[in-house]
């Protein structure tokens, strides 16, 4: 499990990440973002680390909500939250935000970062506790037994007949003209 230190040093570091005085600190962003980190961002952006280690920026206005922390592992943790921004022209935008941190030695870096963007209204409030979370449900069939996940519906039988008819160089709807002429 997540010690409550872990876990309040975690929140701190995602904070930061908010925070002018880190936010454009050099050298607390090349500490804390791994080298691999990628983030897909609000507007849909993908970003490496070096687009997203700078040097100098505006302060950002940002509410972090319903900060939670799900352990993936002894050296993994995923942070779930929610997050609005007030841009310079008072427009305050919304995202759900994941971000991805690793223990690497002594200290913790960010993987990824996630952030998708909702309208509060459209959920019916801006934090959802992990207890919230829409479950999946299991496919089931017409007389509510489970349906064999390895069997492909006719949705997905179309599609993967499309693409098999794409590899081949022949279009869906003259594939079956082509093997006639084949046989």
């Amino acid at each position: 499990m997540l010690s409550d230190d872990v876990r309040d040093a975690l929140f701190a570091l995602e904070r930061a990440m908010w925070a002018a005085a880190t936010r454009y600190d050099p050298d607390f962003q090349e500490t804390r973002f791994a080298q691999d980190f990628l983030e897909f961002g609000r507007s849909g952006w993908v970003y490496t680390r070096a687009q997203t280690i700078l040097p100098e920026g505006a302060p950002i206005d940002a509410t972090l909500t319903g900060l939670h922390a799900r352990p993936l592992s002894l050296e993994h943790v995923q942070l779930v939250y929610d997050c609005a921004v007030r841009d310079a022209d008072g427009v305050v935008r919304h995202a759900h935000r994941s971000s991805l941190w690793s223990r690497l030695g002594d200290r913790w870096v960010m993987r990824f970062h996630q952030a998708t963007p909702y309208e509060p209204s459209d959920l019916g409030s801006p934090t959802h506790p992990p207890s919230s979370f829409p479950r999946r449900r299991e496919p089931t069939g017409a007389r509510g037994k489970a349906k064999d996940p390895g069997v492909p519906r006719p949705r997905e039988r179309q599609l993967g007949q499309r693409r098999q008819a794409a590899l081949d160089g022949v279009r869906p709807d003259r594939r079956w003209r082509a093997r006639r002429r084949a046989a």
